[in-house]
């Protein structure tokens, strides 16, 4: 991997982390989008809304979104970031270019309960990537272009939905997701995930190409700390073995003596 790329730490995290704010701000095109979408559907009568369908179309997403929080942190911790971070990359480029050929309110509703499971996930994993990715002296700036690229999400999809049409706005942001998850896809794994499922090997690759030399103590601390707890958690696993076979033993012998007398008062008889 280092091989491959001759720029400094610092820009190699302003690559990954690229990948994980272009998402943040299609969470606020998601939220904004209703406003550009519904008046210009009322207008254009392209698709025959009445007030209850348009008031589905603007909430819709604020159902699933609490769907998407609770289902993100299982993928997280199972498949890891980047996998969480591509996943709802990839769903989002095929909603915006899926919203472009909508005909019928209930195709576009669909699209849009699926955005905002995109957003909820998007609203959970971003701060957890970004602080995985990005060095302490850096971290606090990268985190704070979480919110910027929020507002600029806003105001593009409310400026871009007062010369274009809503079809063209899905095509526009459309195409920054895709570029998106290319971004992600030449994107590593965060170490802290990398280290937490054992692949140490990997977790000293991604580490060394993301940060600089004098950060090394730390991955060699987060490793040692893992391989510690992992060897906690099995001695603790003997010890309870262990004390379950003692408790069990007394019960096996002193049923023994008990067997052995109601034998010989049945040989008496």
């Amino acid at each position: 991997m280092s091989q491959c790329f001759t720029f400094s730490p610092f820009t190699k995290q302003c690559f990954v982390t690229l990948g994980v704010i272009l998402n943040t701000m299609e969470q606020a095109v998601i939220n904004g989008f209703s406003s550009v979408l519904v008046p210009q559907l009322r207008e254009s009568k392209y698709i025959e809304l009445d007030e209850e369908a348009e008031s589905w179309i603007a909430s819709i997403q604020s159902l699933s979104l609490l769907i998407g929080a609770l289902i993100v942190p299982s993928i997280m911790g199972i498949y890891g970031r980047k996998v969480a971070n591509c996943l709802s990359a990839a769903i989002l480029c095929l909603s915006w270019f899926g919203m472009t050929v909508c005909t019928d309110f209930y195709s576009l509703l669909f699209i849009k309960l699926i955005q905002g499971l995109c957003a909820g996930m998007i609203a959970i994993f971003a701060s957890v990537t970004v602080g995985e990715y990005t060095s302490p002296k850096y971290r606090g700036a990268f985190l704070a272009t979480i919110s910027c690229s929020y507002s600029i999400g806003m105001l593009l999809v409310h400026g871009l939905g007062t010369v274009l049409s809503w079809q063209n706005v899905a095509r526009v942001f459309g195409a920054i997701t895709f570029l998106d998850c290319v971004i992600i896809l030449y994107s590593p794994e965060t170490p802290s995930f990398l280290v937490a499922k054992g692949r140490f090997d990997e977790c000293r690759k991604v580490f060394h190409w993301l940060r600089y030399k004098d950060e090394e103590a730390e991955v060699e601390k987060l490793i040692k700390k893992t391989k510690d707890r992992t060897l906690q958690e099995i001695e603790e696993k003997f010890r309870g073995k262990q004390v379950t076979e003692k408790v069990t033993e007394p019960s096996d012998m002193c049923s023994t003596p008990l067997n052995l007398d109601v034998e010989h008062n049945r040989n008496e008889k």
